[in-house]
């Protein structure tokens, strides 16, 4: 697809200014099954750019669509994280 094309060469630098022109069903059949296909990459840099540009897709197609509801669940209360706190060995 040409949109992987450009978005692998270019980063997601200009996709907060053309992402709005597509229609739900085109982000949704289209263009997050071809960033997606970013996360798997060896290089880096694209990867990083990958997970921006999913960044930008969360406010329009909301996070349980782009990353997956299954498994969530509320972590932060008022901005804080919750009372159980991780040990990090």
């Amino acid at each position: 697809m040409i949109f992987f094309h450009f978005f692998s060469s270019h980063g997601n630098r200009f996709l907060p200014n053309y992402v709005n022109a597509f229609e739900r069903d085109q982000l949704e059949d289209d263009i997050l099954p071809q960033i997606l296909k970013g996360i798997r990459d060896t290089n880096d840099d694209l990867v990083a750019g990958t997970l921006h540009a999913l960044a930008h897709l969360v406010p329009l197609m909301g996070a349980n669509y782009v990353i997956g509801g299954k498994h969530r669940k509320k972590l932060f209360f008022d901005g804080h994280p919750g009372s159980k706190v991780l040990q990090v060995i």
